[in-house]
């Protein structure tokens, strides 16, 4: 019974020795990362080497050797501030959520100052869709569906399945001069912003 109340006790010990750890690194993981984001933007820089880097860069105050509204990078180079263009990250990645503060942040092609626009992601073709289209075996069923329901019904002398098979081409068609299109807008932004 002894051993019993002995080993509870140092059981105990454990736990609040534990306990009392945890609460401390917690309190100060919060007070670290409070004072890390203070006055400080979260900038992601996509590089011209295809890698890509961050740096909490701090905001200048008026009388600095930056102007306001500009952050000034461990490369030297100066960037806008464009708030439209901003959105929240949860800094530092890796901890638990509870540990994790918004900051705000934007995102660069290096040495080009102004930032992307995340909201202007949207395309024609969304991934969804793209697996849809190239799902040989969703195809096939529908066209064998398709022929199914068709029989031998005919428009303007023609079987219905060549009327069903041209609308087929034309519409891959379509869809291949979007694609191409958009790829083309892309590339033309891409190079514009200096990244591929």
């Amino acid at each position: 019974m002894e051993l019993l109340l002995v080993t509870v006790k140092a059981f105990g010990a454990m736990m609040g020795i534990a306990l009392a750890m945890s609460l401390i690194f917690t309190g100060l993981s919060v007070v670290w990362i409070r004072r890390k984001i203070t006055g400080r933007i979260y900038c992601v820089f996509y590089d011209e080497n295809k890698s890509i880097s961050s740096e909490f860069i701090k905001l200048t105050a008026e009388g600095e050797d930056s102007p306001t509204g500009l952050l000034r990078s461990e490369d030297g180079g100066q960037y806008l501030i464009d708030a439209t263009r901003m959105y929240w990250y949860m800094w530092p990645p890796g901890l638990p959520q509870v540990l994790r503060e918004p900051v705000p942040a934007l995102t660069f092609s290096r040495g080009n100052p102004s930032p992307w626009d995340p909201s202007k992601t949207r395309t024609q073709v969304t991934s969804k869709s793209l697996r849809y289209m190239m799902d040989e075996g969703m195809l096939r069923q529908t066209w064998k569906e398709a022929q199914e329901s068709i029989g031998d019904k005919t428009v303007a002398g023609l079987n219905m399945g060549v009327w069903i098979g041209a609308g087929t081409a034309l519409g891959v068609g379509v869809v291949g001069y979007l694609i191409w299109t958009t790829m083309a807008t892309v590339n033309d932004i891409a190079a514009a912003l200096g990244v591929g």
